[in-house]
């Protein structure tokens, strides 16, 4: 039976039911029934469907190997895929259009009643039902693949379903009604070089087409691309466990805006042709997607949904390279009895009660905080009252109605909502805010971050004290607080700060340590036990070396990953508070069971830090004192204990020494030092020297001239000038 045939056969048995209302699902099955009796004839759609499954077969298989266990970036990388569905679902629309040419069908339609309608509703009907198929069957493969490599996690398996709806699903439909579009505008075959000019820039590669083009000096390319692309941001960054995939309402309403326009310009085509009437309805859909999108690509709202192509980090520095410096002033405070009610939805929003203590001699009419410089404060009360405040980058200046006398308390509230850092995400899909991190009020005079040497360096705002957080925070998925539970939504202890994470997170307990990290990375907890184990000891091995009194294990432990592929300094791995040890990872590393424990970077550099010079609130300007005494520690530990070669450490010692302008304090102690260690094989003299080093930081006394006379006499060197 030819394609004529059957499709006459079906229209006029649709027209002699057209009046019947009960048979409407029967014309539209009937149109659906048709398209797939002339689709599944053409061998180039099985070859594409079977192609398909394999090619997504094999790389699954690989990423559930265990040397290549990547189960999030089986999906997230994936995007030849998605580049290519796409190109096939483009040719199967303009199919559909030429169908209907070359058998005179639309005619037809049209002049029945409804016949429009039921042409329309029958294809799309058939569109989503063969794009469910199979987007699901590549799901089922994924699924039964991981689920026997032994991630069991219904959560995850859940987002990946929502995931591959959002990214293949409705990526698939819109890229069928471009095909539909362009068939309808263009007639022969002039259809094909459009639509090969189109498909790589709705696609993931198009941020490359965009940067091989050259668009950058005449439009703000990137947003271009974020607004055109259709799949991942940037496929080639890793996939972050924590954060999971990326569903935030953004992509949703992105792709709901991309249907509405393009059927607006399939309509008001349809319109122009046939209908004259729809053109007014079609022209009110069209307009309503401008503020759309201008809301989607207005710069916070795409923050607040991982909506960026830069790597995460590329955001803050390109602040604080240039951030304004802070009016530093005298001032002897204390902040006590913290009382936060939070709420996180696609920002954060805090009301956050604390009382301000007067430690010094002198009163005070004024105070200078700090606090992350996108969550803006709406109001600052005492007493019932607005004070006047001034919010300039993380800096916020208090000025007090009277003034506050030595030992004096005053409660004082804040307001503010903002969207949080994309180092420190806080939305409705997850939640990283570290203690350390300035989200809460805090009097640590600097930056929540700084600049070095095109690094980002996270600046530990932790309290100085301990004092009672309590915190009022509903949230509906796992959640870890290193605060106690005393109710439901309510948490209370006395520590040094709040830790709050959310997301696809799994907490559990492995011997006598608390682990919490992402469902996925269950190969890599598995290395808890020998990594405490080595971490206990290297810690008392520091305590001795240095001279350390007190310094305890937490007994909680948080394993994410939570880095960017940008950070450079080993300082940024662990950060040890009051009750638990933070240890960030790489996201892009495979999550083995020997990751914890692997040579580079050497957790001697990670260790020596968390357990001293972050302890404190070392200002900005003072972090290549700090990160230099890292480095020659860490080389002395190792030379010690016969431990693999720590030679990088003396290069990274170099580099830093060779940034450094020549006729600088930095760089003759740096050079003193360099040229001492080299001649000097004796490891335990290093340490010792490292010993009298870090006395200079502990009293904060940050003098390259004072340490380069300590490096002549331990060393015996003359000055190397």
């Amino acid at each position: 039976m030819s394609k004529r045939v059957i499709f006459l056969i079906t229209i006029f048995s649709m027209k002699g039911c057209m009046e019947q209302p009960e048979v409407i699902g029967l014309q539209i099955f009937s149109v659906m029934r048709t398209l797939w009796r002339v689709v599944s004839r053409n061998i180039l759609f099985w070859v594409t469907f079977v192609v398909l499954l394999i090619y997504n077969s094999l790389g699954f298989l690989y990423s559930a190997s265990a040397e290549n266990y990547m189960p999030g970036y089986a999906l997230t990388g994936n995007s030849y895929s998605v580049q290519g569905g796409i190109l096939a679902f483009l040719f199967l629309g303009i199919l559909f259009v030429r169908i209907e040419e070359k058998h005179s069908l639309h005619e037809l339609y049209v002049s029945m009643q409804r016949g429009l309608f039921y042409q329309i509703a029958g294809k799309l009907a058939f569109a989503v039902l063969f794009i469910i198929v199979v987007f699901t069957s590549v799901y089922i493969m994924y699924a039964i693949i991981f689920i026997q490599s032994g991630l069991t996690d219904f959560r995850f398996y859940m987002d990946a379903y929502f995931y591959m709806l959002l990214y293949w699903g409705l990526t698939f439909f819109i890229s069928l009604l471009l095909g539909i579009l362009l068939a309808t505008i263009f007639k022969g075959k002039i259809v094909y070089p459009i639509l090969f000019l189109i498909w790589p820039l709705i696609g993931p590669i198009n941020k490359m087409v965009f940067l091989q083009i050259g668009l950058d000096p005449f439009l703000d390319s990137s947003m271009l691309a974020a607004a055109l692309n259709l799949g991942e941001f940037n496929p080639n960054s890793p996939f972050n466990a924590l954060y999971g995939f990326s569903l935030e309402p953004y992509h949703w309403v992105k792709r709901w805006i991309w249907i509405a326009a393009v059927s607006s310009l399939i309509l008001l085509v349809l319109a122009i042709k046939h209908y004259i009437k729809w053109l007014i309805g079609s022209g009110i859909m069209a307009v309503s997607i401008i503020p759309a999108y201008l809301f989607l690509n207005s710069s916070p709202f795409v923050m607040a949904n991982n909506g960026t192509f830069y790597d995460r980090s590329a955001y803050e520095t390109s602040y604080y390279q240039n951030h304004e410096e802070y009016d530093v002033f005298q001032q002897h405070i204390r902040l006590e009895n913290y009382d936060i009610l939070l709420d996180i939805d696609q920002k954060l929003q805090a009301d956050v009660t604390v009382e301000l203590l007067n430690k010094g001699e002198q009163p005070l009419h004024q105070a200078n905080l700090t606090l992350y410089r996108q969550f803006r404060i709406n109001d600052i009360r005492a007493d019932g009252k607005s004070l006047d405040f001034r919010q300039r980058g993380d800096q916020v200046n208090i000025q007090f109605p009277k003034k506050l006398l030595s030992n004096e308390k005053m409660t004082i509230t804040f307001r503010y909502e903002g969207v949080s850092s994309p180092l420190f995400f806080a939305n409705r899909q997850a939640i990283y805010l570290p203690y350390y991190f300035a989200w809460l009020p805090g009097t640590h005079q600097a930056p929540a971050m700084a600049d070095v040497r095109n690094g980002i360096h996270r600046i530990t705002h932790h309290n100085d004290n301990q004092t009672t957080y309590k915190l009022r925070f509903n949230s509906s998925g796992e959640l870890y607080t290193n605060l106690n539970q005393t109710d439901e939504g309510i948490w209370e202890k006395e520590t040094n700060g709040v830790t709050l994470i959310s997301g696809q997170i799994k907490q559990a307990r492995i011997g006598d340590m608390k682990v919490v990290y992402p469902v996925t990375w269950e190969r890599a907890a598995q290395g808890v036990p020998a990594f405490i184990q080595s971490l206990k000891q290297l810690t008392e091995n520091i305590q001795q070396d240095l001279g350390l009194d007190g310094i305890d294990l937490p007994s909680e432990f948080v394993y994410v990953p939570v880095l960017s592929i940008s950070d450079v300094y080993t300082s940024e791995y662990m950060w040890m508070g009051h009750d638990h040890l933070i240890l960030n990872e790489l996201p892009y590393l495979t999550p083995s069971e020997n990751l914890l424990l692997r040579k580079f970077p050497p957790l001697t550099t990670k260790v020596i830090s968390a357990l001293t010079w972050k302890q404190k609130q070392i200002k900005p300007e003072n972090f290549d004192f700090v990160h230099a005494f890292d480095l020659v520690y860490t080389h002395a530990y190792h030379q010690k204990h016969r431990l693999e070669s720590s030679r990088g450490t003396l290069g990274l010692l170099q580099q830093m020494m060779k940034e450094s302008p020549k006729d600088s304090e930095q760089y003759k102690a740096l050079r003193t030092i360099d040229l001492g260690i080299r001649k000097h094989d004796n490891p335990q003299s290093i340490i010792d020297f490292t010993k009298e080093w870090y006395q200079f930081i502990d009293r904060e006394d940050f003098d390259w001239n004072q340490l380069n006379t300590l490096a002549e006499d331990y060393f015996a060197m003359e000055d190397p000038r």
